[in-house]
C-alpha cells in the first residue's frame, strides 16, 4: 500500500478533516491534499514522524513497510507448507496475495 493510500485510509478511520491532519502536523490542508493523492513526493523525515504520531502507528506502518512477526511466519510457513497448495519458485508469485494477506 502506498503512503497516498494509507493516509486516506488513516484519515477517513479516524474520522478527521484534512484541515485538522494538516494542523496537527504543521503543514498546509493543499500539502496533505497532494500527500494523499501521490502528487507531493519525497516528504520530510519530519513530517512523516508528525503523521505517524498524530495517527498513533510507526513510520514503517505509516509507509507501508509490512513487519514480520514470528507468529505470523508461523502462520506463513504453515501456509506455504500445507498440502492444500504446491508451491515452487516459479507459482510463488500467483500465491503472494494469500500469503500477504496472512500477514
Amino acid at each position: 500500500m502506498s503512503l497516498s493510500d494509507r493516509l486516506t485510509e488513516l484519515r477517513e478511520a479516524k474520522k478527521v478533516s484534512l484541515q485538522v491532519v494538516a494542523d496537527a502536523v504543521g503543514v498546509s490542508k493543499t500539502h496533505v491534499y497532494e500527500l494523499e493523492k501521490g502528487s507531493a513526493n519525497n516528504p520530510s523525515l519530519s513530517l512523516l514522524v508528525g503523521l505517524s504520531d498524530f495517527f498513533e502507528i510507526s513510520i514503517d506502518d505509516l509507509v507501508g513497510n509490512i513487519v514480520y512477526q514470528p507468529a505470523k511466519l508461523d502462520v506463513i510457513r504453515a501456509f506455504v507448507s500445507s498440502d492444500s497448495i504446491a508451491v515452487s519458485h516459479q507459482s510463488l508469485g500467483q500465491y503472494r496475495r494469500s500469503i500477504l494477506k496472512l500477514c
